[in-house]
């Protein structure tokens, strides 16, 4: 069933290859990317689709976030909503605040990691209740995928970065052990509204990592690999798909069996 889905900051790894999987599936797909900058080089990559709407906004910005669902609303229905914006260790670096120790985290580097990871969400979030509760009549299955992290609930091996250039910091596992929350939390409030809330938890996925990163982190999993950005959009395929209608508030991880450990 071809549906209309929202999802957000998405020009990474996992992004393109969540939006390549919905494409493929023939859903209609409105995405969206920090700046425009990254907007343009999203449009490129998929030049080729006429099913793909990218728009600007920035998470951490409420009013880019009302803007961005009245563009889409005035318009169009809403079907499903992912939640897919993130702070990552490499954004951090690019603005020269990626953490070497905790203890010389500064405020600043902690504010924009939650802002984005959290609330950001919690702003799409608020943004589709509104629509749900002003759509009372459409009884179709409506849904809401956040994305969390293995390191939601389990902290990281501090080991395996040691001597990288990668870097775990504490804001990242805090912003998406929040996220579990709020799928929890909303999965109970709109149960009566016929809307699914539900949570990815990806574990690594390989993208030209340095291989001592790579190998320290693969002996940590039980399959023995990291993961495909492909393997983890087919888990959200399955989200998105009515063959999950009569699931909502889990957190499905797909981490090569990282947190059963």
């Amino acid at each position: 069933m071809k549906k209309n889905i929202m999802i957000s900051g998405a020009g990474g790894i996992l992004g393109k290859a969540f939006i390549s999987e919905l494409l493929e599936n023939d859903h209609l797909v409105f995405a969206s990317e920090l700046n425009d900058e990254n907007v343009k080089k999203l449009r490129n990559f998929f030049k080729d689709h006429k099913n793909l709407y990218v728009s600007k906004c920035d998470v951490s910005s409420e009013k880019e976030i009302k803007h961005w669902f009245q563009d889409i609303l005035s318009v169009n229905h809403i079907d499903v909503v992912i939640n897919n914006a993130s702070i990552t260790s490499e954004f951090l670096r690019s603005i020269n605040e990626i953490p070497n120790k905790f203890e010389e985290t500064s405020l600043d580097s902690w504010n924009i990691s939650i802002q984005t990871n959290l609330t950001g969400s919690f702003l799409i979030a608020r943004e589709f209740g509104k629509y749900i509760q002003s759509t009372p009549e459409i009884i179709s299955t409506r849904k809401l995928i956040n994305l969390a992290s293995m390191y939601a609930l389990n902290g990281p091996d501090h080991s395996i970065y040691e001597g990288t250039t990668i870097k775990s910091f504490a804001a990242y596992s805090s912003s998406k052990a929040g996220i579990i929350g709020l799928t929890k939390w909303l999965s109970t409030y709109w149960g009566k509204n016929n809307v699914t809330v539900n949570a990815l938890a990806p574990g690594g996925v390989y993208n030209n990592h340095e291989t001592l990163f790579k190998d320290r982190l693969e002996k940590k999993i039980p399959l023995n690999k990291m993961a495909s950005p492909n393997e983890i959009a087919s888990v959200l395929l399955f989200l998105v798909s009515d063959q999950s209608n009569y699931m909502t508030g889990q957190v499905l991880y797909a981490d090569g069996g990282y947190t059963a450990v």
